[in-house]
């Protein structure tokens, strides 16, 4: 379906994409920031008789300096680029130029419509002329007159047509709480009855998301996401994809629930107390997720009752995320000895050295340089001696699987200048000890060969795509440890390397387990067997050994 965007939403857009501020585009085109800023919040349009659009489609065209950047303004292209005229220009700046010539008409023309509409009999209700007549089922409307229906956001309630209105819509009610403290507010209630795809519609929409979440999070808003969870892999794989970005706020909440939970289909439902509230009306086959229209209300009395059965539905929802932790906390060391009791096989796609395989007198003399207390030195020595307990018993029962990057360990042997221990950086005073790493790889031969039941297999940087972006451990169906790097360490650049840690979260729901297991199968059974086969990783081991003496 066409649908056009108004001049600032197209402008937001195309920054968004390539991270510029208001102030880099304001000093690209001698223009005051403030100015940039009403552009945006469609607060301003540049007039016709000003050169602005030209100079911002040539500013940006000119800040596009690498593969990276081409390809983010190309996807915001494509979202935006709903106006087939534009198929005829070939340079980015004339395609970017076009568009917002586009939805700086739109906007003008806009602006006049909405001030005309007070004077429709239609105001009071809410809806324009048309949009009432597509709500009340009349379908006598003319192809043209559908596709230039858009949201009047002086309403109370509107209807939104067109894909591209209601992304604008979704990422706009987000976008103002983004710019408010919402410590003392109600939180943000989100029900996804199709799982994350809406968030994860299209590239650019999903930055944009991601960017909002971690500024209302950061804000002391509280989120509060209740999503269908179904048998399905691919589904469950993008629901850890998208949560694991958000799993280290405490105040990010998801929940989820069944099928057979009592839920209305065909609609995601977005609650933001004092702005307002949106009700996607979606659809999701064998082909995809798709929508084109949704509900925007700023009615007190219908966000009341959209609320009135989000808490009515509530006792049907179950929390994702069992338990959240710093891996460096001994909180961490307790929950992996538990889940080793746990029956089932264990599977590990790691950047880091798993603890398990470490001699427990290297364990410790690396745990004392974390500097713990007494106590918390106690307590993750015996967590780990238990670890190790369970690790020796369950390898005779279970399968033990490893998958590693090679390219890490083959750093950590040549570079020697950091320690990775189950995600988290361990400080070094100085270069790894040679007779560490010579222990540390001797004991790895030593239980592949003593073992039958416990296997490594290694895959490149190249390669990484087979499995998903964090590391992960699983042991049987219903213990799933999640670890990835600290999203507030990867945002502030005065953290160090050697001081970033990763951040642990834990999920014992059976349907997202079993995803998980049968992608990390689904990845071994593609790496080749010259990568996993026993014989050859020992004899890589030895020769990586060799190199050292």
């Amino acid at each position: 379906m066409k649908s056009i965007l108004e001049f600032g939403e197209c402008l937001r857009i195309i920054l968004s994409s390539l991270n510029m501020t208001y102030n880099q585009l304001a000093r690209g085109i001698n223009v005051d920031p403030s100015l940039v800023s009403r552009w945006v919040n469609n607060k301003r349009v540049p007039s016709y008789n000003s050169n602005h659009i030209q100079n911002i489609a040539k500013f940006i065209s000119n800040s596009i300096t690498n593969v990276q950047q081409k390809q983010s303004i190309t996807e915001a292209i494509h979202m935006l680029n709903r106006n087939k005229k534009n198929d005829k220009f070939k340079k980015i700046e004339d395609i970017l130029e076009n568009i917002l010539l586009v939805g700086q008409e739109y906007s003008i023309a806009n602006k006049k419509n909405t001030e005309d509409k007070t004077n429709s009999p239609y105001f009071g209700t809410g809806f324009s002329e048309k949009e009432f007549i597509l709500a009340s089922g009349d379908n006598t409307l003319s192809s043209e007159d559908k596709i230039n229906m858009h949201s009047y956001w002086s309403c109370n309630e509107c209807v939104i047509v067109g894909e591209q209105y209601v992304l604008s819509s979704v990422a706009d009610i987000l976008y103002k709480a983004s710019k408010m403290n919402g410590r003392h507010s109600e939180p943000i209630l989100i029900t996804l009855n199709n799982g994350v795809e809406l968030f994860l519609y299209n590239q650019v929409f999903s930055n944009l998301i991601e960017k909002y979440f971690i500024k209302v999070l950061e804000n002391d808003w509280k989120i509060v996401i209740s999503l269908l969870l179904r048998d399905d892999k691919k589904s469950n794989i993008k629901t850890i994809k998208f949560i694991q970005k958000f799993a280290k706020y405490e105040n990010f909440k998801i929940f989820y629930f069944k099928e057979s939970s009592p839920h209305i289909r065909g609609t995601d439902v977005i609650i933001v107390p004092e702005i307002g509230a949106i009700v996607c009306l979606c659809f999701l086959d064998y082909i995809g997720y798709s929508f084109d229209s949704a509900f925007y209300f700023k009615n007190q009395k219908a966000i009341n009752m959209l609320l009135y059965y989000y808490y009515k539905s509530i006792a049907y929802y179950s929390p994702l995320i069992v338990d959240r932790f710093n891996s460096r906390d001994i909180f961490f060391c307790k929950s992996k000895a538990e889940n080793l009791n746990r029956l089932g096989n264990r599977y590990l796609y790691s950047n880091s050295i798993d603890s398990l395989t470490m001699p427990t007198g290297l364990y410790e003399k690396y745990l004392r340089m974390s500097s713990p207390t007494k106590t918390e030195f106690e307590k993750k020595v015996r967590y780990q001696n238990n670890s190790l307990q369970t690790f020796d018993f369950g390898k005779k029962n279970c399968l033990y699987k490893n998958i590693y990057i090679r390219e890490d360990i083959e750093n950590l042997i040549a570079k020697r200048d950091f320690l990775l221990v189950d995600g988290y950086h361990v400080q070094l005073k100085s270069k790894l000890d040679q007779n560490d790493i010579i222990e540390y790889i001797n004991n790895i031969i030593y239980l592949l060969k003593k073992y039958d039941n416990y296997e490594i297999a290694l895959i490149s940087k190249k390669s990484k795509n087979i499995l998903p972006g964090f590391c992960f451990e699983t042991k049987g169906i219903s213990s799933l440890l999640i670890s990835t790097i600290n999203p507030l360490e990867n945002t502030y650049s005065n953290v160090l390397k050697n001081q970033k840690s990763s951040f642990s979260f834990l999920i014992n729901e059976p349907v997202i387990v079993k995803s998980i297991n049968d992608l990390f199968i689904e990845a071994w059974e593609a790496i080749p067997e010259v990568n996993k086969n026993k014989n050859n990783i020992i004899a890589w081991l030895e020769n990586s050994l060799n190199n050292l003496l």
